[in-house]
């Protein structure tokens, strides 16, 4: 073989193992990460391809002050736990990367995040524009920066799991406040008085609670399955005397009955008093895990206060066993699941189940209800009931997480004898509206529910 064969026989091998070594691995990109970025994210510029393996080498030390040390970026894991930190890891005032859908805005819900102390090598399985900062809910007295240096690979053999951060919540019902009872009603065939004074179902007020429990789970395609749906019933609360199988509670009577300014199950209500029970106040309505899933993952409580006053469930009841779930699903296909909530509190939704005539007190129904009332020889005949407004408390990752550190409470119960603040208290307030009429009882049957959302972790 001639020496000019060989070499060109040399050139070829040589090029040959230069693209190769460049398509395994790109070249170091170089970027400067100030201590003081936080929630101002660095852009790096970089759109990374699905199946890209990132990986990060970083050096340097912030100091973040107040005599709180200095870090490398590994960061920590002792940090206070409070809200304002830009990425929720288990490590923060250390490095912290981000892939997002979006080019321009890095708290984009569609995202997963890792810090540099969890791992230095990333799978991007879905790829996505990557973001670097420090992770520091109050960066703007650091002092220090990190020098990144950034490289890429195929994921191969390496796992295409997305990791993500996750904690165990519990949702519980602490109990309720009676700030204005109903006006209980017989038929007006028999002739009596709009308050009731047979009291055939006991003394003042009888109620239960009922809860509604979805958790929804995102697909890769953009779209949203319901992975669980859980209904949930309390035994009825209110007067004993011919009803051994109630729970007593209220003043209206010796043995019971609820009535305006009562609570339960203490003068407190809002602070739990012993453990939750399924069936009891206080009453578990939910536990699991919640993820900050770059697919999207959320739990809808829903839970409403009815009175009693039969023991099947007849009209009201019945359209609600029937309908909750189609209509919730139909909420959820039009509006969308809301995996990025991050208001704290209840969004009422209208339950609209069609038109019900009855007379009132024939039946169970919920507390918070629109009526238009028909008015006759100065008593109330009948009402149309148009629609329910229900409480719908929507919780991910990130909002059960502020929701469990801080308590969402009314002007009511933060000036109320024995208040004292509660973290993640919740509140979702009951009233009957009537919408037409001249009635002699315009307002009637608000109840407040108090709800407390904990972080279990």
């Amino acid at each position: 073989m001639n020496a000019t064969l060989i070499r060109s026989l040399l050139f070829t091998l040589a090029a040959t193992c230069v693209t190769y070594t460049s398509l395994a691995q790109s070249a170091a990109q170089s970027f400067r990460v100030p201590g003081d970025s936080g929630s101002r994210w660095i852009d790096t510029g970089l759109d990374l391809k699905p199946g890209t393996l990132v990986r990060l080498a970083a050096k340097g030390e912030v100091d973040v002050g107040d005599g709180r040390g200095s870090y490398g970026p590994q960061g920590t894991q002792k940090f206070p736990d409070v809200s304002g930190f830009p990425a929720e890891t288990s490590f923060r005032y250390g490095l912290v990367a981000r892939l997002t859908n979006s080019r321009r805005d890095p708290e984009d819900d569609l995202r997963e995040q890792w810090a540099y102390g969890e791992r230095q090598d990333y799978c991007a399985a879905r790829g996505g524009h990557l973001w670097l900062t420090f992770n520091d809910n109050e960066p703007k007295d650091n002092k220090g920066e990190f020098a990144v240096d950034v490289t890429f690979e195929s994921c191969g053999a390496q796992s295409t799991a997305v990791s993500e951060v996750h904690s165990r919540f519990r949702v519980t019902l602490n109990g309720f406040a009676v700030n204005r009872q109903t006006t209980e009603q017989t038929s007006p065939a028999q002739g009596q008085p709009s308050s009731n004074a047979l009291n055939i179902d006991g003394a003042g007020d009888e109620v239960f609670v009922r809860a509604e429990v979805f958790v929804l789970e995102g697909t890769p395609s953009g779209g949203f399955r319901i992975a669980s749906h859980t209904s949930l019933r309390s035994a009825v609360m209110g007067d004993t005397s011919g009803f051994p199988k109630r729970e007593q509670a209220g003043t209206a009577s010796r043995t019971g009955g609820l009535r305006s300014g009562d609570s339960y199950p203490s003068a407190t209500p809002w602070i739990r008093s012993g453990e939750p029970q399924e069936n009891r106040v206080p009453m578990l309505l939910w536990e699991g895990e919640l993820r900050d899933s770059r697919t999207g993952m959320s739990v809808v409580i829903i839970p409403t206060i009815w009175e009693w006053d039969e023991p099947g469930e007849r009209e009201f009841g019945e359209q609600w066993n029937a309908r909750m779930y189609p209509y919730m699903l139909d909420i959820f296909d039009r509006y969308g699941p809301r995996f990025d909530a991050t208001n704290i509190g209840p969004v009422f939704q209208t339950f609209n189940a069609g038109v019900w005539v009855r007379e009132l007190g024939t039946a169970n129904v919920p507390i918070g209800r629109s009526l238009e009332q028909v008015i006759d020889y100065g008593a109330v005949q009948d009402a149309v009931e148009f629609s329910f407004n229900m409480g719908e408390l929507t919780l991910t990752y990130r909002s059960a997480r502020e929701a469990a550190r801080s308590s969402h409470v009314s002007y009511r119960t933060a000036t109320a004898p024995g208040f004292r603040a509660v973290p993640g208290l919740t509140e979702v307030p009951y009233l009957d509206r009537w919408l037409t009429g001249d009635s002699p009882n315009p307002n009637t049957s608000e109840y407040t529910l108090y709800l407390q959302v904990e972080n279990l972790n």
